[in-house]
């Protein structure tokens, strides 16, 4: 008779923690099958990429912040726009968007806004912006001001990171 008990105090708690549990809804796009692979391409956000993809996930789980970039994120005064081509599927844009993000995010400054774009192994996304912007490799960060491209930061950073590379550039051009 107690084993039914449990038995049933344990369909109970599973039926609790099932109902409780929301569907994931996209905030831009899902991933999409190509050749056999989940990527996302186009326009996307990091948290579904974070939620999709669990090895870019643990990437920026383990990634940390260096509070001196990010106080000197916070210090930028112009108005710069950051378009990031990557790939889901890339290891390079895995290990290299999460900590930019990151650091974008703890700084908080509206001045910087980020487009995050994906693309195939060919490099070509829904939209063919890809192309047009020449993006041969992933991840590559164009740096607009005023809807002027001043800079990129291509495949691997220079420096320590991808911040500290925007950092250099952003100001080398003033």
């Amino acid at each position: 008779m107690k084993w039914i008990q449990v038995l049933l105090l344990g369909i109970i708690v599973l039926g609790a923690s099932m109902c409780s549990k929301k569907a994931y809804t996209p905030i831009a796009s899902p991933p999409e099958k190509v050749e056999d692979e989940n990527m996302i391409l186009g326009k996307t956000v990091l948290p579904d990429i974070l939620h999709y993809f669990d090895d870019w996930k643990d990437e920026a789980d383990k990634s940390s912040l260096n509070p001196e970039q990010v106080t000197a994120l916070k210090r930028i005064e112009r108005k710069l726009e950051i378009d990031c081509y990557l790939g889901t599927w890339c290891g390079d844009s895995r290990r290299g968007v999460p900590p930019f993000m990151k650091a974008l995010e703890a700084a908080g400054n509206p001045k910087l806004t980020v487009r995050l774009i994906g693309v195939n192994r060919d490099k070509f996304d829904p939209e063919f912006t890809a192309p047009e912007k020449g993006i041969e490799r992933v991840p590559t960060f164009l740096i607009n001001e005023n809807g002027v491209e001043i800079g990129r930061l291509i495949e691997f950073p220079e420096g320590e990171d991808f911040v500290e590379d925007f950092l250099k550039m952003v100001t080398e051009a003033e």
